[in-house]
């Protein structure tokens, strides 16, 4: 049970820095990169997030 508590707050860490990247990107893409930073943007979270779940589902 303790793992899976882990896990999850493992996750959820994954999820807050995903967000707080997505910040950083849409900030970044507002200062010049347009639509291009915005697709990289989009790549960089689906990444994070997808990490983030299965690492939280292995546990």
């Amino acid at each position: 049970m303790m793992n899976g508590f882990h896990g999850m707050m493992n996750g959820y860490n994954g999820m807050m820095n995903g967000y707080n990247g997505m910040m950083d990107g849409y900030n970044g893409m507002m200062g010049g990169f347009g639509i291009f930073g915005y697709i990289i943007n989009l790549i960089v979270i689906g990444a994070v997030v997808y990490i983030a779940v299965k690492l939280a589902m292995r546990k």
